[in-house]
């Protein structure tokens, strides 16, 4: 699991570092210069008083001067300025669970398909026919489109999109040497909208050309490592930032002999999947025709339209929207940072830690859209650690899962990992301003399993247009199991301390920084305008 974690954090982290060099093309400026100039003018006079007495009725010429001046007080510029977007499609992550692999290679059971099991992949176990529920997955990261307008005879062709996602894999089951890797991956788009209306439903036709750029560096040729990528899916978005899509597609590439992807499959195929004989170099050309459901999150589409509407009058679907939230927890459990502890004293006072990535909430008309249910494309959990019996420490040391302290007592770190839990609560807007009270109950189903039940106490710090960051107060109680839906490929797998040695529960107050995770008003939601 520490390496699946790390793994995914990688991959996550990278993405976003990637997506940050796209941040400058999301958006455009318009503006108006106005010279506004201020004058006033001076008026001075001067009464001039007539020698002699003046008598009644007779009119006599006036006494006074007048001398009219003009001065020029102020002169400066008046902008005005307008934002919009300027992209079709900008998003973080897409997940997609594909049938058409060899089914006796199957990849994942876990929501959507997205997510393979927690398995090193250099094992010959990660091969192993497993109950799956699909065969194989498509995962992008750093997902951006914008408009391409060719005409025909004068016409603008309308629906065409070009588009790059930087990191790619189209892998049709666990077989490694069967994966095709863009990175990047580059696309043309045609969009036909069934409804220009939140939720958006249209008809989106891609065709996909990837070439694994990490061959510039571990392969001899550069173009070892190529796919190409035909698809038609039914879309549904975008609700702040989800999206849920139906594929039907067809990929096929080459990976060359000395590409990347092949470079350790020779370490664990087995004789009866060999594609080569003694006389020909390993290579693969694989091939996938595949139907799908898929999910993708901080995933933002607009149609051509609304890229004339400013960012202030879009329309909000959510009353929150995530990047990340890192938060430090306090718990029943032993410190995570007290390994070196030798007195139960000494021990630390923060118990563990919280990860969250890509948080979305989907406002239900429920109590004027403050009930919500949501997710996240990944929710890690570190309670701390706790001590087993002395049968489940040896187990969990001899797994390589157990920690050893000074005092030679081991310890079973309390920890989950989840894709795609999910989550229902509720926002209250606060009478402190910029305050917000958030009770919420959460599942998780894979790879571990947990219940939740909590609550957040909210505070805006920082809000803008581009970033947002707000810190939160904590508190709730969660029970559940580690192994929870992970299958190993070993005897582990039917071995009930395994199970018994990852239970957990635990109650827990911390505190948490949210980045990028923007909580907008009830006003500002598209139902309340």
């Amino acid at each position: 699991m520490i390496a699946l974690v790390k793994y995914i954090f990688t991959v996550l982290l990278a993405s976003v570092l990637l997506q940050s060099c796209l941040f400058d093309l999301h958006k455009r400026s318009e503006e108006n210069t106005y010279t506004k100039t201020f004058r006033d003018t001076t008026y001075t006079h001067y009464v001039h008083d007539a020698p002699g007495n003046d008598d009644g009725g007779v009119i006599h010429p006036s006494t006074s001067t007048i001398i009219q001046e003009r001065d020029l007080i102020n002169s400066y510029d008046s902008v005005l300025s307008w934002t919009y977007p300027d992209y079709i499609r900008l998003g973080l992550f897409e997940a997609i669970g594909v049938w058409g692999g060899n089914d006796n290679y199957n990849l994942a059971k876990g929501p959507f398909g997205a997510f393979p099991n927690p398995i090193p992949k250099t094992s010959t176990d990660y091969r192993k026919s497993r109950d799956g529920v699909v065969t194989g997955a498509i995962y992008r990261f750093g997902i951006y489109e914008d408009r391409l307008r060719p005409k025909w005879k004068g016409e603008e062709i309308k629906g065409l999109s070009y588009g790059i996602h930087l990191y790619e894999m189209v892998i049709p089951d666990a077989r490694e040497e069967m994966e095709m890797v863009g990175f990047p991956a580059y696309y043309i788009n045609w969009r036909h909208y069934f409804s220009r209306e939140v939720p958006y439903q249209a008809l989106k036709i891609s065709f996909g050309f990837g070439i694994n750029s990490i061959n510039l560096i571990y392969a001899k040729n550069p173009f070892e490592s190529y796919y190409l990528n035909l698809s038609a899916s039914y879309d549904v978005g975008s609700m702040a930032g989800m999206n849920f899509r139906a594929y039907l597609g067809y990929a096929f590439g080459n990976n060359g002999a000395d590409s990347y992807a092949l470079s350790n499959a020779n370490k664990y195929i087995d004789n009866y999947d060999r594609l080569y004989n003694e006389d020909k170099p390993f290579v693969s050309s694989p091939s996938l025709f595949y139907a799908g459901v898929g999910i993708s999150l901080l995933d933002f589409v607009n149609l051509p339209e609304e890229l004339y509407v400013e960012y202030k009058d879009q329309p909000i679907s959510g009353l929150n929207v995530g990047g990340l939230e890192v938060s430090l927890l306090i718990t029943s459990q032993r410190s995570i940072f007290s390994l070196t502890t030798t007195r139960p004293e000494d021990d630390k006072a923060i118990k563990g830690l919280r990860l969250s990535v890509a948080n979305t909430r989907i406002e239900l008309p429920l109590l004027d859209y403050r009930v919500y249910l949501g997710t996240s494309a990944l929710d890690l959990i570190i309670l701390g650690q706790s001590d087993k019996s002395e049968e489940l420490k040896n187990l969990s040391f001899d797994l390589g899962l157990g920690l050893e302290d000074n005092n030679n007592e081991v310890l079973m770190p309390q920890a989950a990992i989840a894709f795609l839990p999910i989550r229902a609560g509720m926002f209250w807007e606060t009478p402190l301003d910029g305050w917000v009270l958030e009770p919420f109950i959460q599942y998780a189903y894979y790879p571990s399993t947990y219940f939740e039940v909590g609550g957040k106490v909210r505070a805006r710090i920082f809000d803008d247009s581009d970033a947002s960051m707000n810190i939160n107060f904590n508190f709730g109680f969660i029970t559940g199991n580690m192994a929870g839906n992970m299958e190993t490929g070993t005897p582990l797998d039917d071995d009930d301390r395994f199970y018994e040695l990852a239970d957990f529960s635990s109650v827990y107050f911390g505190v948490s920084i949210g980045f990028w995770d923007k909580i907008f008003r009830p006003e500002d939601l598209r139902y309340n305008k």
